[in-house]
């Protein structure tokens, strides 16, 4: 006797597989008192990352469920963003950073999902949302290997310039200045996961160096002194091309900070170098930027301090006379002159 028969729907469902990301996501969306005690200035608790561990988990064991898992997680946050309910949009991204980092292999699945979601935060009104896209472009740059969405990619670079440019000065202390200088960590290193994939992927666009110039420069402090100068070293402001970069953001205590974070990515771009050809690609925007802004006398310190990493950064691929050559040439400008 066929005893399934004494329990039809039991035997039906028993045949359906359980679809665990359904729960897995489900569980990371807490109740809107609890995202406010595990969200606080977009830095997530132990707990919830925990939870997007979890799914992350998850999506890098079963690569086929991750473009609906990505589906799941912009739906929700286009949903939050409507309702202004900002907690949940931050537990969106970053369950897309950390499915991210768990599936690089298989980026290609949900990139465009990732793109729409990204173009999304820019685009919103509120300056926290189009950090928050800076971000989550940080994850995908620091991951992505090669040149198929290369295009959308660089669509994303003035987008993040925009950022730049809405971030208020410092006014001298108070939590508004350190969200600022926040702010200002999370789109240096966006620009600097972009420059460390323009090397891997030896894809050098002279267009995009003038805009992550231009957000490097001007995100420096305005007096930059000898000594403070003497104090850098290439070793200091630079990390090996090579070195797998986590997307994690360090802690940013002061403007010296975020300058040495600034001088890290002018060293960065310094080492795209590697001939003659992509050495003045890397060099002329540089040159570029000191004329239209008249820094060659009114920020003379400053455009030292950075000839000088560049300079060097370029003595280690042999192609320093570019930038002599460069300057000589300049040099015989009414600009200059």
């Amino acid at each position: 006797m066929n005893c399934c028969g004494c329990f039809s729907a039991i035997s039906r469902r028993s045949k359906v597989p359980l679809k665990r990301y359904n729960l897995l996501t489900t569980d990371i969306w807490a109740p809107p008192k609890v995202i406010a005690e595990e969200v606080q200035n977009g830095v997530l608790s132990k707990g919830m990352m925990r939870r997007i561990g979890n799914l992350a988990e998850y999506a890098e064991k079963n690569p086929h469920r991750i473009p609906k898992i990505a589906r799941r997680l912009e739906r929700r946050a286009r949903k939050e963003l409507g309702a202004q309910r900002y907690g949940y949009v931050h537990v969106a991204a970053w369950g897309y950073i950390e499915v991210t980092k768990a599936s690089s292999q298989h980026l290609h699945l949900y990139a465009r999902h990732i793109f729409d979601f990204a173009t999304l935060l820019f685009k919103h009104r509120l300056q926290e949302m189009n950090v928050l896209g800076a971000r989550l472009m940080q994850g995908y740059f620091a991951l992505e290997g090669d040149t198929t969405f290369m295009r959308e990619m660089e669509g994303y670079v003035p987008l993040i310039q925009q950022v730049a440019k809405n971030i208020s000065p410092a006014t001298g202390g108070g939590d508004e200045d350190a969200k600022q200088l926040r702010y200002r960590t999370t789109v240096l290193e966006s620009l600097r996961e972009f420059v460390g994939l323009l090397g891997r992927t030896q894809y050098i666009s002279s267009k995009s160096l003038d805009l992550v110039y231009e957000v490097a420069l001007m995100q420096s402090s305005a007096t930059t002194s000898n000594s403070e100068r003497d104090s850098i070293s290439l070793n200091e402001v630079s990390l090996a091309m090579s070195e797998k970069k986590s997307v994690e953001l360090q802690p940013i205590q002061s403007q010296d900070s975020v300058d040495k974070l600034a001088r890290s990515l002018v060293a960065d771009i310094a080492k795209l170098a590697k001939d003659a050809a992509t050495a003045r690609i890397v060099v002329e925007p540089f040159v570029r930027f000191c004329d239209a802004n008249q820094w060659w006398l009114s920020k003379e310190k400053l455009v030292f301090v950075y000839l000088d990493i560049l300079h060097t950064a370029l003595l280690g691929t042999q192609q320093h006379y570019v930038l002599i050559s460069t300057l000589v040439r300049h040099l015989r400008t009414p600009t200059v002159m």
